[in-house]
C-alpha cells in the first residue's frame, strides 16, 4: 500500500495591529503605518495670500493686488483693464461689464487666484473676479515670464466654464507636461481647458454633463452631480479620459474623506462606506472611524481611541485582518 502524505501549509495574509496611536498593517516583510487621521479629507489650498520666489522674482498676492518685485524694482496691479479689454471681449460684452462695474454689481479689480503652476521660467495663474455676491463672472489664465532682465505679465485667455476654486488663495491649475489645464463647468457641461506652452495655443474639450462637486479622489476626481428628482449621483473622471464614470446615486450626502477604493454616504438610516469597484455598501457605527490602506480600508472604533478594528481587503468588504485591544 502507498502512503500518501499530506502537507498542510499555511497562508498568512496582512496582519493587523495598533501601536504608539496608529495602526500597522504588516503583509510579509512590509509595515505600513496608518494614522487615524488618515481619512479625514484632505484640505484644498485656500488661503488669502500668496508669498512665492520664481527665479529672482517674488510674487505676492493680497488684497492690495498681484504684487511683482525683483531687485529694487516693482509693484502692485489690480488687473482692472482685463474686464474691458478687446482681447478678450466684443464692443457690446465690454460695454455691458462696464455698467455693471459702474453699478457695483461687478468688481473691475481681480478677486481672487484659482490656481498656479510654474512651467519652466513661467509662473501661469489663474485670476477670478467676483461680482457682488461673491460668485465668479470671470476667470483668465495669465503668464508671468520671469526669463528676461524684468518679468512681464502677459494675458493667456479668458476661461470658458468656472473652476471649482473656492476662498483667496486656491489650487485648481495643474500642470501635465508642457500644458496646464484647469477642470471648469458651464451650466450644462464639465470641460477640460487646456494651455499648451509650447505652442500657445488653448484647447477646450467637454468631457461630461456638468456637475457640482468635483474633489481629488487618487489620481482621479470624484464628481457629484444633482439631479432634477432631488438625488445625488457619484462618479469619478480621470483627466485625458472619457466621460465620469457614474457609479453610484443616492439621496443622502457624499462626504468628504481621503480614501481611494471607497467613499462615504450619509444616508437617512446611517453612514456607508461604499466600494468604488463594486458598489458594495458597508455600514458604519455612530462612533467609526476609517482610513485607506495599500492593502484596503481600515475601519474602527471607537473613533478616537480604537478598541477593536478591522481590515477590508481592496475591491469589497472581505474582512482580512482583525485586531482587538487587550
Amino acid at each position: 500500500m502507498s502512503a500518501i502524505l499530506l502537507c498542510a501549509i499555511a497562508v498568512y495574509g496582512p496582519q493587523l495591529t495598533f501601536v504608539d496611536g496608529a495602526f500597522n498593517v504588516t503583509d510579509g516583510d512590509k509595515t505600513e503605518t496608518v494614522a487615524l487621521n488618515a481619512g479625514a479629507a484632505s484640505a484644498p489650498l485656500v488661503g488669502d495670500n500668496i508669498s512665492m520666489q520664481v527665479g529672482d522674482v517674488l510674487v505676492t498676492f493680497d488684497e492690495r493686488g498681484l504684487g511683482i518685485q525683483y531687485g529694487k524694482q516693482g509693484g502692485f496691479t489690480t488687473l482692472s483693464y482685463m474686464p474691458t479689454t478687446p482681447k478678450l471681449f466684443s464692443a457690446e460684452e465690454i460695454k455691458a461689464n462696464a455698467d455693471a462695474i459702474t453699478s457695483g454689481e461687478r468688481s473691475a479689480r481681480v478677486s481672487a487666484v484659482s490656481g498656479f503652476v510654474v512651467v519652466k521660467d513661467t509662473l501661469y495663474m489663474l485670476m477670478r473676479w467676483e461680482d457682488k455676491d461673491g460668485k465668479p463672472w470671470l476667470e483668465t489664465l495669465v503668464d508671468l515670464d520671469t526669463s528676461g532682465a524684468a518679468p512681464k505679465v502677459g494675458l493667456v485667455d479668458k476661461l470658458v466654464g468656472t473652476s471649482f476654486a473656492s476662498g483667496t488663495v486656491s489650487d485648481q491649475l495643474h500642470a501635465a507636461g508642457e500644458s496646464v489645464y484647469v477642470v471648469t463647468r458651464t451650466a450644462d457641461s464639465l470641460l477640460v481647458e487646456s494651455y499648451d506652452t509650447v505652442t500657445a495655443k488653448m484647447d477646450r474639450r467637454t468631457v461630461g454633463p456638468a456637475v457640482d462637486i468635483l474633489r481629488p479622489f487618487g489620481s482621479e476626481y470624484l464628481t457629484v452631480r444633482k439631479t432634477a428628482y432631488g438625488t445625488r449621483i457619484v462618479g469619478f473622471y480621470k483627466t485625458g479620459g472619457g466621460p465620469p464614470h457614474e457609479v453610484y446615486e443616492t439621496r443622502g450626502t457624499v462626504v468628504p474623506a481621503s480614501l481611494t477604493s471607497a467613499f462615504v454616504v450619509d444616508e437617512w438610516d446611517g453612514r456607508y462606506l461604499v466600494d468604488v469597484s463594486s458598489g458594495g455598501k458597508l455600514a458604519l457605527g455612530k462612533d467609526s472611524g476609517y482610513a485607506p490602506s495599500s492593502s484596503g480600508v481600515i475601519v474602527w472604533s471607537p473613533a478616537d481611541a480604537p478598541e477593536k478594528a478591522t481590515l477590508y481587503g481592496s475591491g469589497g468588504w472581505t474582512p482580512v485582518a482583525e485586531w482587538t485591544k487587550k
